[in-house]
């Protein structure tokens, strides 16, 4: 039960992460 929990958090802190990186690219994009 523990190992699944932790799966579905890095999927959801990669998730995150992904989107946040893809804002921030997107914000920077037109910068250049």
């Amino acid at each position: 039960m523990k190992q699944s929990n932790n799966q579905v958090g890095e999927k959801v802190l990669v998730l995150g992460a992904g989107q946040l990186g893809a804002s921030v690219l997107a914000s920077l994009v037109p910068a250049v």
